[in-house]
């Protein structure tokens, strides 16, 4: 179904062009209308640590994790808004959270500023591709992570995909960017950039170095059902899966590769076989829960095979309830304990040409639950 571009933009706003006009721009949100900065700072270490924060500006009233979110403009500009902010992390081998909740929000210049009722605030800045995450408790900083990149100087259509999805590398490989623009009429729509490159920093005392990855997307519609696998690199090579798992989504269905940093090379995947265990390759299941210990991806392309076994270390869940439904939003702690690539020409990589990798995993998907959502109103906070 073609789509006229005004209608386009009525939906989602103009197509963004650069990071600087995604990660600095925002707008109006309404019931259909959200939007979200997202940020995942893997270490790799000797020892396996992540801090993940995520600054939401969502339209539709609902109730998360058992507090009730709304979204409450404070300017004329809607720079300024109340609405959910959240910070979790995997230290010492447990997933715990900061603070989670209705925040004061504000987008001033390249500039983005979030601060929650119990003292936590977050500062968000700089220019692509070098930022900086700021991570506060009243006047004390915990946390402060800063990027340390080159810039891309050509974006180019991913070949790999049908829907506008430009990305590129940096001359020196130390940067890939993309930037998406996609559109499903009349159900869905989005604006997305992304940027992985290399970080330093620190959080609660502790030393985190390795790769992040920050994303800003505007969207349009109910969100769809996915799956996602990202195993990350010493060498900054990436095992990236996203699959949208619903009938109507606003993304391809698949987008699975491999990129090979130490080749300059990447491998496309056009099938996917994924599987949840609880014990050692023992019982396959269908969705993640308390008894997951296991997480295998499996998938075929023209110029190679890939096969990835993850050990679930924890997880962080996000549970939005809205009218008779209940979306899971789950977030993974992934150790790769096995990783295979075999290629046609007769390449094969494991974990053995690695010094570290590690992995991070999404689930989302909707239930109606009537009895769960009225026993979370029954605990709603008096």
């Amino acid at each position: 179904m073609k789509e006229h571009p005004w209608f386009e933009n009525w939906r989602i706003g103009p197509e963004w062009t650069s990071h600087e006009q995604g990660f600095w721009s925002t707008g109006k949100v309404t019931l259909t209308r959200g939007e979200y900065w997202f940020f995942l700072f893997n270490s790799l270490g000797e020892q396996h640590k992540k801090c993940m924060v995520l600054i939401n500006k969502l339209g539709k009233r609902h109730w998360q994790n058992r507090q009730q979110i709304t979204y409450e403009p404070l300017s004329p500009g809607h720079d300024e808004w109340r609405n959910n902010s959240s910070v979790w992390y995997y230290l010492g081998g447990e997933v715990k959270e900061l603070f989670m909740g209705m925040s004061t929000t504000r987008l001033k210049g390249n500039r983005l500023e979030s601060e929650h009722p119990s003292g936590y605030g977050l500062a968000f800045t700089g220019e692509f591709p070098d930022y900086t995450l700021s991570i506060n408790k009243g006047a004390e900083e915990i946390g402060h992570f800063t990027t340390h990149g080159t810039p891309v100087t050509e974006f180019r259509q991913s070949p790999l995909l049908k829907m506008r999805s430009r990305e590129g590398f940096s001359p020196d490989r130390t940067t890939f960017a993309k930037i998406d623009r996609v559109s499903q009429p009349p159900y869905c729509a989005s604006n997305c950039c992304d940027v992985f490159v290399g970080y330093k920093g620190r959080f609660l005392g502790e030393a985190f170095e390795g790769v992040s990855w920050i994303e800003r997307a505007r969207s349009f519609g109910l969100p769809p059902n996915w799956l996602l696998l990202y195993v990350a690199f010493d060498d900054r090579s990436r095992l990236w899966m996203r699959h949208f798992t619903g009938r109507i989504n606003h993304y391809d269905p698949l987008v699975f590769y491999f990129d090979d940093e130490k080749a300059r090379r990447r491998y496309g995947f056009e099938t996917i076989d994924w599987k949840y265990y609880k014990g050692y390759h023992v019982g396959p299941h269908d969705t993640i829960g308390d008894d997951t210990e296991y997480v295998e991806l499996k998938g075929k392309g023209p110029e190679a095979e890939v096969r990835c076994l993850c050990e679930l270390k924890g997880y962080y869940l996000h549970r939005y309830t809205s009218l008779k439904y209940e979306s899971r939003y789950y977030q993974s702690v992934l150790d790769p304990v096995e990783f295979e690539l075999k290629t046609t020409d007769g390449r094969v990589l494991d974990l053995n040409h690695f010094k570290r990798a590690v992995g991070y995993g999404e689930e989302t998907y909707k239930k109606k639950w009537r009895e769960t959502i009225l026993a979370d109103l029954d605990d709603r906070p008096k």
